[in-house]
């Protein structure tokens, strides 16, 4: 709490008061402490389930099914002591008590204000019956938008204070009417609610299992994603070990590789996937020998055509990992040119896979303002001449356009910058496949040598 700024720790201390407040006006209502009871210890348990997802994301956990239910079965007083409750959830490891205070201050909140409003429109509390659907569904779905609305701005607020940079991140994903699960959890917990109430809490409590269930299979496969993670960090670093010139290039060219799938708008699914062949564009390295990874001068023939296996090393010896299947165009490829003079298949134009029409565009830029065993890195602005320049020659223009405009947008992580994000200032507009005023360090024989030794890196 101490190493905290100051606004930050007032806040924390606001949320948590405003629990409390919340907490003392609804105590006086309680007429039925027993089903409360029973409830908190549901969502204590659910969440204590949803906890072992690790996604880190701004969602409703199956506490929140629980919490949403209580406004149904025990109004605003309940809710607010239900909510509050998730808060007692366990993390392995333990909780830091001040996290503990914040998070039930916040939840007690929610419910409470949840409560409110189901109660200002008429909602049936305690005896929900046949009769009360539909018209009680519009009603519960304006409670789970609310509910969700102020749990989560109000952890994007704290973050705020203390990660502007991840809440900016997470922002789009405050607003919860903007994603279907939800509005699937609302109805979920509207369900439990007429179970409850209709067929008693132990049938309720059934509609709970296979959600456990899904949430667990999802704890394993978060699991084997990290597993696979750490499978590629090992082969990395392998693979920098033997050419410290490169060191970081790996994770950059993946980096630029997403940067231009999320301009191009490329599905969630394909982005993962141009991840990691960024990430082991080049694994293949690991076949070819030190001495000519780090070797300054010109490469001899012999040399240049161990260099040149590498896509096809990469191929080799990934080939065989079912989660990269995906990834293996990109990586056997990018090194292909749009006019056909590229390897390993010298593919022309739109014969060469996305993937790989991707990442060479990211790993060219990266190579250009990385600095070399053979020449200084390059300036950015002077790099994105080059790509420019380069277009429909070299790169697809498409991903060249959509390379510039993230740049512009996010700004680029530098070698040797201390991992700080330098901005990239706004240019006029520039004409794919020509020479532009910031190519005049002659620009033809700056990418002569990127495509004869560089590229082969």
């Amino acid at each position: 709490m101490t190493a905290l700024p100051a606004a930050a720790r007032s806040y924390i201390c606001a949320v948590i008061v405003a629990g409390l407040v919340a907490g003392g006006f609804a105590l006086p209502h309680v007429m039925h402490p027993l089903p409360i009871l029973g409830l908190a210890v549901l969502t204590i348990l659910c969440s204590s389930v949803s906890e072992v997802d690790g996604s880190g994301s701004l969602s409703m956990s199956l506490g929140g099914v629980v919490g949403i239910a209580a406004i149904c079965i025990t109004g605003a007083s309940g809710a607010t002591f239900v909510a509050a409750a998730s808060a007692l959830h366990y993390t392995a490891g333990g909780q830091p008590g001040i996290k503990r205070a914040f998070n039930a201050g916040q939840y007690a909140v929610s419910g409470a204000l949840g409560g409110l409003l189901f109660d200002a429109l008429h909602g049936p509390v305690g005896h929900l019956a046949q009769s009360d659907f539909p018209s009680v569904i519009p009603i519960l779905m304006a409670v789970v938008i609310l509910y969700s609305v102020v749990n989560q701005l109000l952890v994007l607020g704290i973050i705020y204070l203390t990660q502007p940079r991840s809440a900016r991140r997470l922002t789009s994903q405050a607003i919860p009417w903007t994603s279907s699960p939800y509005l699937a959890y609302g109805f979920l917990s509207l369900l439990m609610a007429a179970l409850w109430e209709n067929f008693g809490a132990p049938t309720a409590t059934l509609l709970l299992i296979p959600l456990v269930v899904t949430r667990t299979t999802f704890a394993s496969f978060m699991d084997q994603r990290k597993a696979y993670d750490a499978t590629i960090a090992a082969l990395i670093q392998a693979v920098e070990t033997k050419d410290h010139y490169t060191r970081g290039h790996s994770e950059r060219v993946s980096s630029g590789s997403v940067m231009i799938a999320r301009q191009l708008g490329l599905r969630d699914d394909k982005v993962k996937a141009l991840r990691y062949a960024g990430m082991l564009h080049d694994v293949g390295k690991m076949g070819v020998p030190t001495r000519v990874l780090q070797k300054q001068g010109t490469l001899t023939v012999p040399e240049a055509d161990a260099v040149r296996a590498h896509p096809a090393r990469g191929l080799e010896m990934l080939g065989d990992i079912e989660f990269l299947q995906e990834a293996l165009s990109g990586i056997y490829h990018h090194h292909e040119r749009m006019d056909g003079k590229g390897y390993p298949l010298g593919l022309k134009g739109m014969e060469i896979p996305e993937f790989a029409r991707v990442i060479m565009v990211a790993d060219a830029f990266d190579s250009m303002t990385s600095n070399r065993s053979y020449r200084p890195a390059m300036s950015i602005e002077a790099a994105i001449d080059e790509l420019v320049a380069c277009s429909g020659v070299q790169f697809d223009p498409t991903m060249v356009q959509a390379m510039v405009g993230a740049l512009h947008e996010h700004g680029w992580r530098v070698q040797g910058a201390a991992e700080s994000r330098l901005p990239i200032p706004a240019r006029e507009p520039v004409v794919p496949g020509q020479p532009t005023s910031g190519s005049a360090i002659l620009p033809r024989r700056i990418m002569s040598a990127y495509s004869s030794v560089e590229s082969e890196s």
